[in-house]
C-alpha cells in the first residue's frame, strides 16, 4: 500500500494507491465525516485526537491543548507551544509526528491493519531544504516510511496531466497552476508535452507570498464578526477570551467554506459572552470584508505578473490555468483570474484533492522506476554560505534539481560553515538551513562544492589546496536545524 499525503496547512488530505493502481481517498471515521479532516490535534494526559474530532474535544475544556497550523511552523527549532494536558512543551516537529503517527494508525485500520509500504509527501513550493527536512523527519518519526518529498504544485500539475493526458502533444503547453491553500499562495508556470512515451512536465518559474492563504481570510471574517459584536477580546479574561476565539475561528473558517460554494450563508451562533451573532452574509459582502484594508487583490495581481513575466511571457501565453486549494473556490479570485487571462480557470470540484491524488502517483512512480513522466523541478530560492557579511550564493534560483555547483573558495576562521537560503545579498533577510562542522585541523582556504540531487537532497563535499592540487577533505548531506 502506498500513500501520497497533502499535509495541509488547514487541512489533511490522504490517498492511498494499491497493486490495482486504483486511488482510494482514505476515510477517517471519528476524525471527520469528509475525508479532507482539519489540521488539528488536542492533546488530554494520556492520548491525543487530530481532525474533527480534536475542534469536538474542545468544548468545555481547556483551547490551549488544541493546536492548529502547525504547518507554518516546520523548520523552525525557535517555536515551542506549553501543553497544559500533559504540563510540557512541544516543537513543531514533535507535535507534526504526533498527527502523523494518528494518521499512520487509522490508514492501517482501514485496510486491515495492512503495513504501509512507501509515502511520499507534498510540500510547497516555496518551503526552504530545512522545512522540507523537517516535516519528512516528523512523518518518518511517526513509523511511515517516506520515499520522497514532492512540491503541491508539481503534484498537483502531475494528476491534471494524468486525467487529461489527450490535451498533450508534442507542442509544449504552458499550464499554471494557482494553489491557494490555508497558509501559502504558490503560483507555477510548467511547459508540459507528449514526447513520444515520456509526458515531460518542466517548472518554468514559481512565485508566491507566504503571508497570503485561507488563514488570513479567517482572520479578516473573525475581526468582522468580532466588530459585530462589539467585543473586545482583549479586555477578556484569559480562559473566558481563549473559548470566544476558538468561537470565532470555528465560525470563521465554516463561513469561508459555506460560501466557497453558496451565495448566502446563514449564521446564528451564541458565544460564552452571552452575545448572539445573528445575520447573513453573502459572497459579495466577504469579497469586500477581504479586500476592505488590504491588499489581497493587488498582492495576488503582483504574484500573477512576476511568475509570469519573469520568464518573458505574456498572460495570453498560459494555455490552462487552474485553481487548487480551498481558499481558490472564493469568487473574487475568480475575478481577478479571468481580468488578467482574459478566460476562465478550470475547476474541479474536488480540486483541493488533486495534490494528495499527484502525490500518490507519484508514489507509485517513483517505487515502480517508472518513466512515464519526467518532471524537472527548480530552486525556488538560492542557496549559499555567508562570506565576509554577505550572503554569497552558490546555487541559484530557479536552478534545475540534479545540479553540482562550482567550488566556492572562502576562508576558514570557525568551527562550521553555515549554510543559507534566500534572493538577497542580506544575510540577516536569508534562512539558515544548517552547518557543517569543520575538522579542527582544516585551516587557511577551504572549497565549498554542493550538490542539489533529484531527490532534493542537499549534499555538500569540502576541498583544500595542497601543493597545487585540489584534495577532497570531506562530504556529506547538510544537517538541517536553525540555531
Amino acid at each position: 500500500m502506498y500513500l501520497g499525503i497533502d499535509f495541509g496547512t488547514s487541512t489533511n488530505f490522504i490517498v492511498s494507491l494499491h497493486d490495482n493502481q486504483q486511488l482510494y481517498e482514505e476515510q477517517f471515521g471519528d476524525y471527520g465525516q469528509s475525508n479532507v479532516f482539519s489540521n488539528v490535534i488536542y492533546y488530554t494526559n494520556s492520548q491525543y485526537v487530530i481532525g474533527p474530532a480534536a475542534v469536538r474535544r474542545i468544548e468545555g475544556a481547556n483551547p490551549l491543548n488544541l493546536i492548529r497550523h502547525v504547518k507554518s511552523h516546520m523548520g523552525d527549532d525557535n517555536w515551542q507551544t506549553f501543553i497544559p494536558a500533559i504540563g510540557r512543551h512541544l516543537k513543531a516537529q514533535e507535535i507534526a509526528t504526533d498527527i502523523f503517527r494518528a494518521i499512520r494508525t487509522k490508514v492501517e485500520q482501514n485496510h486491515g491493519n495492512e503495513c504501509i509500504s512507501a509515502a511520499v509527501l507534498s510540500v510547497p513550493y516555496a518551503f526552504l531544504y530545512h522545512q522540507r527536512q523537517s516535516i519528512k523527519q516528523a512523518a518518518t518519526d511517526a513509523g511511515i516510511p517516506v520515499i520522497g518529498l514532492i512540491e503541491e504544485p508539481v503534484a498537483a500539475a502531475l494528476r491534471f496531466i494524468s486525467l487529461n493526458q489527450l490535451i498533450l502533444t508534442n507542442v509544449a503547453k504552458n499550464i499554471l497552476i494557482f494553489d491557494f491553500g490555508g497558509g501559502t499562495l504558490d503560483v507555477t508556470v510548467f511547459s508540459c508535452y507528449n514526447n513520444g512515451n515520456v509526458i515531460q512536465i518542466e517548472v518554468l518559474n514559481t512565485d508566491g507570498n507566504k503571508a497570503l492563504g485561507g488563514s488570513h481570510i479567517t482572520e479578516c471574517l473573525e475581526n468582522f464578526f468580532a466588530s459585530k459584536l462589539n467585543v473586545h477580546v482583549d479586555q477578556l479574561d484569559k480562559s473566558l477570551r481563549e473559548e470566544f476565539k476558538h468561537s470565532l475561528h470555528k465560525l470563521a473558517e465554516e463561513t469561508k467554506i459555506t460560501l466557497s460554494y453558496e451565495q448566502y450563508a446563514d449564521i446564528f451562533e451564541y458565544f460564552s459572552t452571552g452575545d448572539i451573532l445573528e445575520l447573513v452574509l453573502s459572497r459579495d459582502e466577504l469579497n469586500s470584508i477581504i479586500t476592505l484594508g488590504h491588499s489581497f487583490k493587488c498582492d495576488i495581481e503582483q504574484v500573477l505578473d512576476c511568475v509570469v513575466s519573469d520568464i518573458g511571457l505574456s498572460f495570453s501565453d498560459i494555455d490552462e490555468i487552474v485553481l487548487v486549494g480551498g481558499s481558490s473556490k472564493l469568487s473574487f479570485i475568480k475575478d481577478i483570474i479571468v481580468n488578467l487571462f482574459g478566460r476562465e480557470p478550470i475547476e474541479y470540484a474536488d480540486g483541493g484533492k488533486l495534490v494528495g491524488e499527484g502525490a500518490a502517483v507519484y508514489c507509485s512512480h517513483v517505487l515502480a522506476n517508472n518513466t512515464k513522466y519526467n518532471i524537472i523541478s527548480r530552486l525556488s530560492q538560492s542557496i549559499g554560505i555567508s562570506k565576509n557579511g554577505r550572503f554569497v550564493s552558490i546555487i541559484n534560483k530557479n536552478t534545475k534539481y540534479d545540479f553540482t555547483s562550482p567550488i566556492e573558495w572562502f576562508d576558514a576562521t570557525g568551527h562550521k560553515l553555515s549554510i543559507y537560503q534566500g534572493n538577497t545579498s542580506d544575510i540577516t533577510q536569508c534562512t539558515h538551513i544548517g552547518d557543517i562542522t569543520l575538522n579542527h585541523s582544516t585551516k587557511g582556504t577551504i572549497g565549498t562544492q554542493l550538490t542539489l540531487s533529484p531527490d532534493g537532497k542537499l549534499m555538500y563535499c569540502l576541498y583544500e589546496k595542497k601543493f597545487e592540487q585540489i584534495i577532497k577533505i570531506d562530504e556529506g548531506e547538510i544537517p538541517h536545524g536553525n540555531r
